[in-house]
């Protein structure tokens, strides 16, 4: 799956949270590719980091050639199980490749600075892309300081992202804590850095499972999840072995 993160006003919170993304997805054991589609390579030197710091599991970052995007997204996709891609905030050519491949595109918003023009403009390039890519889901992030927001500010969010086809807006709101902030310094994500910050930990889990809601939930003990296919074929080994056993 092929999943950016995009900031409109392009601050480095969009590659905090693609980095916690990164790190939360290959704790499960997924093939994880940080792509970093940034020109100030926030991403790539969050990884250098990483790779001081001997954090693990070890990830894969890359900084994203500004010609050929196409090819380097339908080559890589096909190396790792998920591709998470720090977005250029401009609206440039690679920018634009990224949205016309990205499975999921993941929006991060300040509801103080969402007036008509930022509507105006988001509205355009998700539209654009969409004459390439229509089955593109959209997830809108609220990511604000720590500050009070006001009930019609949020009410306009809602009203725009109500307008945009297969988009969401998330329950969960980021706060670009201190916390974050220092994890990303140190190349790591806030589940490793904040272990005793649980309101930083429920954020990041919470935006994770906001981004992949189908993910099944491991079961606990000696039980396992299931596909309808395995359980197909694991009933027709037990009716197997149940038959041996009978006099």
């Amino acid at each position: 799956m092929i999943i950016a993160i995009a900031d409109g006003h392009g601050r480095v919170v969009k590659s905090m949270l693609a980095a916690n993304l990164a790190v939360m997805r290959a704790r499960r054991g997924k093939q994880v590719l940080l792509l970093d589609g940034d020109p100030r390579k926030f991403s790539v030197l969050w990884g250098e980091d990483r790779q001081v710091a001997g954090a693990r599991p070890a990830l894969h970052t890359r900084q994203l050639a500004r010609q050929g995007v196409a090819r380097q997204l339908e080559s890589m996709a096909s190396d790792y199980d998920d591709v998470i891609i720090d977005a250029d905030a401009a609206d440039s050519l690679p920018a634009r490749s990224v949205l016309v491949f990205a499975h999921q595109l993941v929006v991060l918003l300040h509801p103080a600075q969402f007036e008509q023009h930022v509507q105006d403009t988001l509205r355009q390039r998700l539209d654009t892309a969409r004459l390439f890519n229509p089955r593109m889901k959209v997830l809108f992030v609220i990511a604000f300081p720590d500050v009070v927001i006001p009930l019609h500010d949020i009410a306009r969010i809602r009203a725009f992202v109500v307008t945009i086809p297969c988009a969401r807006l998330a329950d969960v709101s980021i706060q670009p804590t201190h916390a974050l902030s220092c994890a990303f310094a140190s190349g790591l994500a806030a589940v490793e850095y904040a272990s005793e910050d649980v309101a930083l930990r429920r954020e990041m889990e919470d935006l994770y499972r906001a981004v992949f809601p189908d993910e099944a939930i491991p079961l606990r003990g000696n039980q396992q999840a299931i596909s309808h296919r395995g359980f197909r074929e694991q009933v027709t080994r037990l009716r197997g072995i149940i038959f041996k056993l009978l006099p």
